[in-house]
């Protein structure tokens, strides 16, 4: 293959010599080459090796006739660029072949998404978080490479690209999901996320004081003398009074209210799937049946918690109260980054400290795991101080120490 320089000036010279295709190599760009076929047209194209399966391909550039040598020489100087970077400019067809994509492995991981929703086992919630990281973050930096040229420095790269250190984590979630696939459909023998680091996350739980909760009260009491809305500041009671999730407090129906027997019996909460028919009891206290009872009064359609769809025709849930629970905040002086899943975890904290037994609380905030209800033994001391003292006495009577007349000396 003979080596020239190709220019505009010395492309008159480059022929061919009518028995054979001749193709003319540059000398200052790896790759770039002017092809003279038997019949006498001549094209720019670009040789290289693929990023994706290793082999010899060429890219056509365009012919002599349509563009100028300085301009072909540009496009292949981008080309060589992305094909340092990972990016075959022939993905489409390699891909076709049966190689892998980090797009196609994006797409089969969403339908994978789409069919966990169908059943149940993925949140609309979730899934909207998980398809912002990979249209923001994940596609715009991994999308034309190939699957098995992903390594740990592109992971962090596209990791640096979010917002925060729990941003990051929850997409460094995504992105093992995401390789985690390609293992299992045989394009890759490791997870390329191996390695990448987790940032420390603090836990966020905030347990509300009685008093606390009082000026709360008090809060809702006047905002409702105000005119403030009904379905929000009742559904901020009863998320309250019965430590339950918040969309399960939303989104319920009258159909799961059972005011004779005192009780919710919903049938969507989290860790059920659609084709499971499971209920989950919430056992009811007096001032919990008392704010459902008054929602009676103002029942206008299924949801216990209503509020008027987009302009005023018809009906469904509420949404989130998270403006009103915000203002109630502010009036009861109560720290601004009080949660309302804060709330759930008051309600665990205030039984334990009640004296109630783990597992009936653990049952009542309907946990999967007693190792979930476990925390709330920390938010308060209390009972574990009474039992230490409780066994203390016992063995300290056995070995003669007498603890007031020691405390008196």
């Amino acid at each position: 293959m003979p080596k020239v320089h190709i220019t505009d000036s010395n492309l008159p010279k480059l022929r061919g010599d009518g028995d054979k295709e001749v193709n003319y190599s540059d000398t200052k760009l790896p790759g770039f080459t002017l092809r003279v076929s038997r019949n006498g047209a001549r094209t720019f194209v670009l040789r290289y090796t693929s990023p994706i399966d290793s082999k010899q391909r060429r890219y056509r550039i365009g012919s002599v006739d349509s563009m100028t040598a300085r301009r072909a020489r540009d496009t292949a100087t981008e080309l060589v660029a992305e094909l340092r970077d990972g990016v075959d400019p022939q993905a489409d067809k390699v891909e076709a072949k049966g190689a892998w994509i980090c797009d196609q492995m994006i797409d089969a991981y969403l339908a994978e998404l789409d069919r966990l929703h169908e059943q149940g086992q993925r949140s609309h919630r979730t899934i909207s978080h998980y398809r912002g990281y990979i249209h923001h973050h994940i596609r715009p930096i991994l999308g034309k490479r190939p699957v098995a040229s992903v390594d740990l420095a592109l992971v962090n790269r596209v990791l640096d690209d979010t917002n925060g250190p729990i941003a990051r984590n929850r997409c460094l979630s995504v992105l093992r999901n995401l390789f985690q696939l390609a293992v299992d459909h045989g394009h890759l023998e490791r997870l390329p996320t191996d390695g990448a680091k987790r940032n420390t996350e603090r836990a966020r739980e905030t347990y509300l004081s009685v008093d606390e909760m009082k000026r709360i009260g008090a809060a809702l009491d006047a905002m409702q003398d105000e005119g403030g809305n009904v379905s929000h500041i009742e559904a901020i009671r009863l998320l309250m009074l019965t430590g339950c999730r918040r969309r399960e407090i939303t989104n319920l129906l009258w159909d799961e209210v059972d005011l004779d027997k005192g009780e919710l019996q919903l049938t969507r909460f989290k860790g059920v799937t659609r084709r499971e028919r499971k209920v989950k009891v919430v056992v009811l206290s007096p001032p919990a049946i008392a704010v459902l009872e008054r929602m009676t009064t103002l029942r206008v359609c299924e949801y216990v918690f209503p509020a008027r769809k987009g302009k005023g025709t018809g009906w469904t849930h509420a949404s989130e109260p998270s403006g009103t629970w915000k203002t109630a905040l502010k009036r009861a002086g109560v720290s601004s980054t009080t949660r309302l899943h804060d709330l759930r975890h008051s309600f665990g904290a205030a039984l334990v400290a009640a004296g109630v037994h783990i597992k009936v609380v653990s049952a009542l905030l309907g946990h999967a795991s007693l190792a979930s209800t476990m925390r709330y033994l920390h938010a308060d001391n209390t009972v574990m101080r009474d039992a230490t003292t409780t066994v203390g006495a016992t063995i300290g009577d056995a070995l003669g120490i007498d603890t007031m007349r020691d405390a008196a000396e």
